[in-house]
């Protein structure tokens, strides 16, 4: 066989085998087990109530927090932001905020309500909704105001943080 033949047919199956597969298996929320410890203070995420949150960066690490206003530090820093490959929140399905309704979604199409009564582990956080009408309920009833995943600024981030600084 003629060897620059050779040569191209190992390049075309090596450019080949680099390829991106473009079935790749869809990125899923992972369910919370004992195992799982929060990102930001190492608590046990299962052992506590309330809505959680979780990301896997681009090097396919997984990681927990104990509640929706947590994982806001990361994605919100320029530098550890860029890492996250996809975030998922788990959310109500009633104004009523009831953990037996929780589901994990992907935050583009969810609605957060952040300045509310609401608290989580560490205390006020976001409780987070599947529909715009349900996250208008809640706030109407526990205050609040109601804002798009991408709406979340630092400046919103760190009103939410100090809000919990008068309650301890």
């Amino acid at each position: 066989m003629n060897c620059k033949l050779v040569v191209y047919l190992l390049l075309t199956l090596s450019v080949i085998g680099c390829q991106k597969d473009e079935k790749a298996t869809p990125l899923t929320a992972a369910k919370i087990e004992r195992k799982h410890s929060c990102r930001i203070d190492g608590m046990i995420v299962a052992d506590y109530g309330g809505p959680k949150s979780q990301f896997i960066n681009k090097q396919g690490e997984r990681s927990f927090f104990c509640d929706t206003k947590e994982i806001f530090e990361l994605i919100l820093n320029p530098i550890q932001g860029r890492k996250i490959e996809q975030a998922w929140f788990q959310t109500f399905e009633t104004s009523t905020t009831d953990d037996a309704t929780l589901t994990w979604q992907k935050p583009d199409s969810l609605f957060f309500v952040g300045g509310s009564d609401f608290k989580g582990v560490m205390g006020p956080t976001f409780a987070v909704f599947k529909t715009e009408g349900v996250a208008r309920e809640f706030a109407q009833n526990r205050g609040g105001k109601v804002y798009r995943f991408h709406e979340i600024n630092t400046e919103i981030y760190r009103e939410i943080t100090a809000q919990g600084m008068n309650s301890f």
